[in-house]
């Protein structure tokens, strides 16, 4: 049981990563654009 919430909890840790750094690309992106 303790071993599936943590698989769960890593699983979300890793999304949230990858959309932060999907989001900070995207915002440097449209900052070099607009400049």
């Amino acid at each position: 049981m303790k071993d599936k919430r943590r698989r769960v909890v890593a699983m979300i840790v890793a999304v949230v990563l990858c959309a932060s750094m999907v989001l900070g690309m995207a915002a440097a992106g449209l900052s070099a654009f607009l400049h």
